[in-house]
């Protein structure tokens, strides 16, 4: 299982983006509103406008003989016509505008106006005859507010062009100081300085780095004292096992005496392992490690038990203890555990190198695979040890930003051990098995 990428739909760009396109909706559905409560009043205006010139080009037909329908240059330049085109159409049209503009010019014309669509596609007002004496013809009103009406919408366009575009801006500089602070977070736990966030950085998000950065420094103090606490009883402990050892070993030999060095033995191996988990992964420098070489070390005692898939080639920029102890906690727990055949070998996933140390064995049997992971927790078939193999394992493998996953396919159990692809170097896939 890959680790999940961002959601990037819960991002911070995301999310001003969203409140942008929300507040934009409003603001145009509050636009269509004004115009709405607009269009009856300016087309009162342009009515009278119209009616006005209806009246003259009625007139003017009235006084042309019978068959003779011109108009005069005025008229056609204000958008009169006296013949309705061929292939008009009436219109059926949802703008506010239009309809007002019709209504208002029947209440004053006393007479008929239609909606028409001439064969250019331009809306006009067609006034039919409605008795012998009225004579039909139309006034062209798009010409007197289409440029205005196309230039509008453009103008719209434009606006939610630049607004998606600033919004956009925005969020992207916004969010900029919290990636910075994301990136550097690793760095942070480790002791690293805080990064220069720039002096545009919001105050929340200067206010939220300081603070993260007394947390982490916080509780690297506390990390620290306790590794010093237990060195100390470490030591007062061992003082004392050395004593009983010594002695045990004065009493004459028998089962009481070699009890009692088993239990100091075992003691002393406890307390080595807690000490080693608190220190797992601290102040240790990376280096290039060779993986074939490595894995060749920690199974040479029992080389024919295992085999060995790893790229010859792969080299891992890491600490090469920290390395070394998580690939031996998890071969010694194979072994320990696990049943033959076993196995080590590399896989390239995206984004991850897979180091995979796998057996036969029925993995965590009833303890579970988190129980497991917790510090001295065992199960009842557990071989020896001290319970903290795979708690080292964790720490160890996030000094070198990786993760420790296990599945059990097939009838194999694996114990995957996850390195980003940053800190790999090599061919990118596995070999045949090692001579």
């Amino acid at each position: 299982m890959r680790k999940p990428l961002l959601d990037w739909t819960r991002s911070f760009s995301t999310q001003l983006m969203v409140y942008a396109v929300v507040l934009l909706m409003v603001m145009l559905l509050l636009a269509a509103l004004i115009s709405l409560l607009a269009a009856r009043p300016s087309a009162e205006q342009m009515a009278r406008s119209f009616s006005v010139i209806g009246a003259v080009a009625e007139q003017h037909l009235s006084l042309q003989p019978r068959g003779e329908r011109w108009l005069p240059q005025d008229l056609t330049d204000a958008g009169v016509f006296a013949v309705l085109p061929v292939g008009s159409r009436q219109s059926q049209t949802w703008l506010p505008f239009a309809n007002a503009l019709r209504e208002a010019l029947t209440a004053r014309l006393q007479r008929p106006v239609q909606l028409v669509v001439l064969p250019e596609g331009e809306t006009a007002i067609w006034l039919p005859s409605s008795s012998p004496e009225q004579l039909p013809f139309g006034i062209r009103f798009e010409p007197a507010r289409g440029p205005v009406a196309r230039s509008g919408v453009w103008v719209i366009v434009a606006t939610i062009a630049l607004i998606m575009a600033a919004a956009w801006i925005l969020a992207r500089w916004l969010s900029r100081p919290l990636r910075q602070l994301s990136r550097a977070l690793p760095g942070l736990a480790a002791g690293a300085p805080l990064p220069p966030l720039g002096p545009s950085t919001p105050a929340e998000i200067r206010s939220l780095a300081e603070a993260l950065k007394e947390a982490m420094d916080r509780l690297r103090d506390q990390s620290l004292a306790r590794e010093q606490t237990l060195a100390g009883i470490s030591h007062d402990l061992r003082t004392p096992l050395m004593r009983m050892n010594l002695a045990a070993q004065m009493l004459p030999e028998g089962k009481y005496a070699a009890q009692i060095q088993s239990n100091v033995a075992e003691m002393d191996q406890l307390i080595g392992s807690a000490l080693e988990l608190a220190r797992a992964g601290r102040d240790e420098a990376a280096e290039r490690v060779d993986l074939s070489i490595l894995v060749q070390r920690l199974t040479a005692d029992d080389h024919g038990a295992w085999q060995l898939l790893i790229d010859p080639t792969l080299r891992v920029f890491c600490p090469p203890i920290a390395l070394r102890r998580s690939l031996q906690n998890l071969i010694t727990n194979a072994t320990r555990h696990g049943q033959p055949p076993y196995s080590v070998r590399s896989q390239i996933d995206p984004g991850e190198l897979l180091l995979i140390v796998a057996d036969s064995g029925s993995g965590f049997g009833e303890l579970g695979e988190s129980a497991a992971r917790q510090a001295f927790r065992q199960g009842q078939s557990a071989g020896g040890g001290t319970g903290l193999g795979l708690a080292i394992v964790d720490r160890l493998a996030a000094s070198f930003d990786s993760v420790l996953r296990f599945e059990q396919v097939d009838g194999e159990f694996r114990a995957i051990l996850a390195i980003p692809l940053g800190r790999v170097e090599g061919a990118l896939q596995a070999t045949s098995p090692t001579d």
